[in-house]
């Protein structure tokens, strides 16, 4: 309901000037966190991100980091439960675990909320490689419920992709480059394996919100670790072999990326008078690329798998920031679909069937957002961009969705499909990508 929305402005911006003028305390920032999640899914990013940041330094003005440290000072006697102190019975161990599941909430959050430009280091986040914190994670008696452990060391893996994705863009060197693509790779698979041990789902048929988490958060690294050197990255490089060591669109292509887990040569950084060193190059920079290309649909489409494991009854039961995982997985679809469709006009490749494929996740994909659109803002809107997405970048595929899926069309804004009916079926898809999924990802689009 937006009339809603001016209400919610109004006691947020009352708490903030509250949350401002006071020392920190639990009960405020457990507040503060609730207002927060408020406003992302009610679709004002501003007002979330400003108070999402006052709270975050709070926590770190307190020290929060040694809540459970040797030497920490978390008594009942700290400023920071100073609204309990009247409470005679209160159990300073309960007051403690509710810090500290608020802490991890709010790690989850931050570090999620900074893959939306995907260059936002979250202040409660760690640049070591393994999850170094006084802050503890280990609730044995409540895995079966929620495993803090196993989600908050994946939210730190995302964490350090997001590292690696700044590294690239600052143009580190190539050495470090490759380092910490390799750590990152090498922490992925690891705790892949360890999720195998766990069930998404209860004996109950109830959905493990910890575990489903957690492999979306892992599948949100693969891609951000192997998107900068995939085909889908830069939707107007080259498909072809014969350039691919040409191809200078993005700060690190293949032409200067040494993969250590592919190939154990240096690519060249310019042109070679050796025909066959030339041809061979060509080749390991196409294998490398497309390898990374279908690790990124690859983990696309496992996020849109887990809405087939959790079953639709328990779509809602699930965060509702599974919309914003779902629309990372649907510009994946996107950019994969066009990248396929002009790969197939280039080479006479019939690539009909992952096509196909790609089209039917997308359309799961965006079902998925709808779940949530129905009672938050902010998927809805989602969605609507999502739509124009597609009708500005592949206008055939909004057609095949809408035909598909007529459902869809109560959603969309009313100028948003205009364009469609006075395109030409002879029209070149290539016309309609000028790199317009590539730029949504620089914009605050999927969280």
């Amino acid at each position: 309901d937006i009339t809603f929305i001016p209400t919610l402005i109004d006691k947020i911006s009352k708490f903030t000037n509250i949350f401002k003028s006071n020392l920190p305390n639990l009960p405020y920032l457990q507040t503060a966190f609730i207002y927060i999640l408020t406003a992302h899914f009610a679709g004002l990013p501003e007002i979330c991100i400003k108070l999402k940041n006052l709270a975050a330094d709070q926590l770190v003005s307190i020290n929060i980091f040694n809540l459970d440290s040797p030497n920490s000072n978390f008594t009942l006697n700290h400023p920071f439960f100073k609204p309990f102190i009247k409470s005679l019975n209160i159990d300073i161990n309960l007051l403690l675990e509710l810090t500290r599941k608020m802490f991890w909430e709010f790690h989850y959050f931050d570090i999620l909320i900074g893959t939306a430009d995907g260059k936002t280091i979250s202040k409660l986040s760690s640049p070591n490689k393994s999850l170094s914190s006084y802050i503890n994670i280990n609730y044995p008696q409540n895995e079966s419920i929620f495993n803090y452990n196993l989600r908050s060391n994946c939210t730190h893996l995302l964490n350090l992709s997001i590292r690696f994705n700044i590294s690239i863009l600052n143009h580190d060197n190539q050495d470090s480059i490759n380092l910490n693509y390799n750590l990152v790779s090498v922490l992925i698979t690891k705790w892949e394996m360890i999720l195998l041990n766990y069930s998404l789902l209860n004996s109950n048929g109830i959905v493990n919100n910890s575990i489903h988490q957690s492999i979306l958060l892992l599948q949100y690294c693969k891609i951000f670790l192997n998107r900068p050197f995939s085909y889908i990255y830069n939707l107007n490089d080259s498909l072809k072999h014969g350039v691919c060591d040409k191809i200078n669109s993005i700060p690190y292509t293949l032409t200067s990326l040494k993969d250590p887990l592919i190939t154990s040569f240096t690519l060249p950084m310019g042109d070679n008078d050796d025909e066959n060193l030339n041809s061979l190059n060509s080749l390991n920079n196409h294998s490398f690329k497309l390898s990374k290309t279908w690790i990124c649909i690859n983990a696309a489409n496992k996020i849109s798998k887990t809405l087939i494991d959790i079953q639709t009854d328990n779509i809602l039961s699930t965060t509702p920031l599974f919309a914003c995982t779902l629309s990372l997985a649907s510009i994946i679809h996107i950019s994969s679909y066009i990248w396929l469709k002009n790969l197939k006009s280039d080479n006479d490749n019939d690539n009909s069937k992952e096509i196909d494929l790609l089209v039917e996740y997308l359309s799961l994909e965006l079902n998925g957002i709808l779940f949530f659109a129905n009672h938050w803002s902010r998927p809805l809107r989602l969605f609507q961009n999502l739509s124009l997405a597609i009708n500005q970048s592949s206008p055939d595929l909004i057609h095949i969705l809408i035909n598909e899926n007529p459902n869809f069309k109560n959603y969309l804004l009313n100028n948003d499909i205009l364009v469609l009916d006075n395109l030409s079926s002879d029209d070149n898809i290539e016309d309609f990508t000028p790199n317009f999924v590539h730029r949504m990802f620089d914009f605050n689009f999927i969280v």
